[in-house]
Parts: C-alpha cells; sequence; structure tokens
C-alpha cells in the first residue's frame, strides 16, 4: 500500500468526521500539543493509522500553518507527519526528533471479541523516505520502540526540514 492509497481514506476521514460527538476532538486526542497556529508533536508512540489520518486531515482541514516534531515519533504518527509534508503542510523537526517505523499488524475481531491477527504489511510511506527505510533493511516486525526502526534527526533532516527560532514564537 502506497502513500496514494491514504488519498483514498479522505472521504472516508470526512464521514467519520460527521459522526463525532460536539465534545470530541479527534486532532487533539491524537496530537494534545496542537492548537490554531501549530501543532507541536513531543514523544507520539503512535497508534491506529485511520484515527492519526483523521487527525492529520483536520490539521490540513483548518489550515493549521505548522506541525513541528519535537521528540519521538513512531508508528502511525511518522506515517501521518509523511503524508502531511507530502501534502503541502508545514512541517519541521527540532534536532531531538526521531521519527520510528515498523510493519504494520493487522487484526480482525474474533467471534469471541478477542482480537486475531491476519498479517504484517509495510506502512504507506512516500517514495523518499520508503527508500531510507529499505537501505536499512526494510521495516521491522516491532512490537516494542527498541525493535523499530529509527531515524534520527540527522537523517530526518533530508526529508523534513529543520525548524528555525521563528517557528518556536
Amino acid at each position: 500500500m502506497g502513500l496514494r492509497s491514504l488519498y483514498f481514506a479522505i472521504p472516508l476521514c470526512a464521514g467519520l468526521l460527521s459522526s463525532l460527538p460536539a465534545r470530541a476532538d479527534p486532532l487533539t486526542d491524537i496530537f494534545p500539543g496542537c492548537g490554531h497556529l501549530r501543532c507541536v508533536i513531543k514523544y507520539n508512540t503512535g497508534g491506529i493509522v485511520k484515527d492519526y489520518m483523521v487527525a492529520a486531515m483536520l490539521i490540513i482541514y483548518r489550515k493549521i500553518p505548522l506541525v513541528m516534531i519535537d521528540e519521538k515519533c513512531m508508528s502511525a504518527c511518522a506515517i501521518v507527519t509523511d503524508f502531511l509534508r507530502t501534502s503541502g503542510v508545514d512541517v519541521c523537526i527540532t534536532p531531538i526528533a526521531e521519527m520510528a517505523f515498523h510493519k504494520a499488524t493487522n487484526y480482525t475481531a474474533g467471534i469471541d471479541g478477542k482480537w486475531l491477527f491476519l498479517s504484517y504489511e509495510d506502512t504507506p510511506q512516500s517514495p523518499e523516505v520508503l527508500r531510507w527505510i529499505k537501505k536499512r533493511g526494510g521495516f521491522p516486525i516491532a512490537n516494542t520502540y527498541e525493535k523499530m526502526l529509527k531515524m534520527p534527526a540527522e537523517e530526518a533532516s533530508k526529508f523534513w526540514r529543520m525548524c528555525t527560532p521563528k517557528d518556536y514564537h
């Protein structure tokens, strides 16, 4: 599944947004550091990609001008910040930013209500980030941070711009 496949999620996300209760804000549930002028992402462990895509679409819809990654951005967080970057959103990283990648795990609900494993698959990333991942052995199967493929800020700055002093104000 490529990054372009995420564009098919946009209508789904719009439908999900219209069905949310008025008091819920899926953007700040996923990225608590979001405001009107910027989103600051600090130590985000990721989660369900669909939920993160809803948050990404809200960043675009609300025209939040800056996303700043200021610590670890793992799993679904890394997927959507790459998506945002390639969608024209201004995304910058600080010197302590780090992206972490792994294969997605697909589950389904069993008859008894317990989750059943289906498969592992590569996650959607931009072609340039995907090349970087493949040069390092591809997406690992990882259920802990220690097993994930990490991209430190020095490497990430090849894809995301470094934040400048004006981004902090």
